[in-house]
């Protein structure tokens, strides 16, 4: 199924072939087809293979259901919408962990191109996303908290419906085993203690996959999208790779340790929202201010600088917007000596506690899509504890 809907390396051979059989003909009727080929060679001589791309659109649901919560589902009806515009529109779908090792190893991906993939196996997952995706024949991924599993709940896909899954291009792998707010410690825990708490969690999870999948992983997704430098150490010395759930496209400039993926609920998922989303482009940001998404009670609301590469945008056309403020202020510079675009937001309102993100945008200066960044923001409450799920 990868790559079938898009021209690789293969078709530049192929032309190159072509061009080489044309050349040794010297009837003048094939002239024009001469002509053609030697001026496709010299355009593949500059651009490269045909439909190369630096960058991927990962989608993350969780629900596929009308009877779940709004904020975390995406009705059936509107996942299949989802999945005709990719197949009418030729995306080219690709498992999670090809297009990780094309952005590892800077592969070129094609022009069009998605991944699926699902929080928390929840066993709509099995009875409506999976039919559908079977249809068209497309990959995904599911990332399992495995004590759930295990404990037989009944929101949740069975070890069995797992493993008849997993010999249908549907990929299942480490969503830690508690599914708890990694990030937080406990009453009295030290930060050894933290630390070995996770890495327990994390290869418990590792283990029972293995056990009862029989496929290794190295994927591995943030519960909650939560994560601090701390938690990134643990996952780079685990050698694995993270997800987070901060919008954008995965590119080759993408941090293995939380790579973006587009969160895929009904508010933020409709069939205008899903177009324009998985068309995106990446934003090339090539460095950060901040090292930190958790937010204190001194430096809230907190600022963000962020360098990028020039690109197929207009920088004076780059917008910010803060979860609960809407656009915000930002200054934007060029650096004479490195010619990197300087972007400083500046908001003015304080984060509420819970999950807040920075999304910017800029229009593609050659076609209808946007370009994305977003940073993630973790704020407790005022009094240091932490929120619930509910805020």
């Amino acid at each position: 199924m990868e790559g079938l809907r898009s021209f690789q390396t293969s078709s530049w051979a192929r032309l190159q072939l072509f061009g080489a059989v044309l050349s040794g003909i010297s009837d003048s009727l094939l002239f024009p087809l001469q002509t053609l080929a030697r001026s496709l060679l010299l355009f593949f001589s500059v651009t490269g293979p045909l439909h190369a791309a630096d960058h991927c659109v990962i989608l993350q649901y969780h629900h596929i259901s009308s009877e779940t919560p709004a904020s975390t589902s995406v009705t059936p009806a509107l996942f299949k919408a989802h999945l005709d515009y990719l197949n009418e529109t030729d995306f080219t779908l690709l498992s999670l962990e090809s297009v990780v090792t094309h952005i590892l190893e800077k592969k070129p991906l094609p022009q069009r191109c998605a991944a699926i993939t699902f929080d928390d196996a929840y066993r709509s997952i099995y009875e409506a996303a999976y039919p559908l995706l079977r249809r068209y024949d497309y990959p995904a991924t599911v990332f399992v908290s495995t004590r759930g599993i295990d404990k037989k709940f009944g929101a949740l896909m069975t070890w069995d419906q797992m493993r008849e899954l997993s010999d249908h291009q549907i990929d299942f792998a480490n969503h830690s085993a508690s599914h708890s707010h990694l990030i937080r410690h406990q009453a009295d825990e030290s930060s050894k203690k933290w630390r070995e708490r996770v890495v327990s969690d994390l290869r418990e999870a590792e283990s029972r996959l293995l056990e009862e999948v029989g496929r290794p992983t190295r994927l591995f997704a943030y519960p909650y999208g939560e994560f601090t430098p701390e938690l990134l150490e643990i996952i780079s010395q685990l050698g694995l790779i993270g997800f987070g759930q901060q919008s954008g496209p995965a590119w080759f400039g993408s941090n293995p340790l939380v790579i973006s993926r587009f969160n895929m609920s009904t508010r933020y998922a409709d069939l205008a929202q899903f177009r324009m989303k998985v068309n995106t482009h990446p934003l090339p940001v090539v460095e950060k201010s901040s090292k930190s998404p958790l937010v204190s009670e001194d430096n809230n609301p907190p600022g963000l600088t962020v360098k990028l590469t020039p690109g197929r945008f207009d920088p004076q056309q780059i917008a910010c917007f803060a979860s609960g403020e809407g656009k915000i202020p930002i200054s934007i510079r060029t650096e004479t000596s490195s010619g990197l675009i300087s972007l400083t937001l500046k908001p003015s309102r304080p984060l509420r506690p819970g999950r807040s993100r920075y999304n910017c945008t800029a229009p593609h200066q050659q076609k209808k899509a946007y370009f994305w960044f977003s940073h993630l923001w973790i704020k407790p409450k005022a009094d240091g504890s932490w929120y619930s799920e509910s805020l």
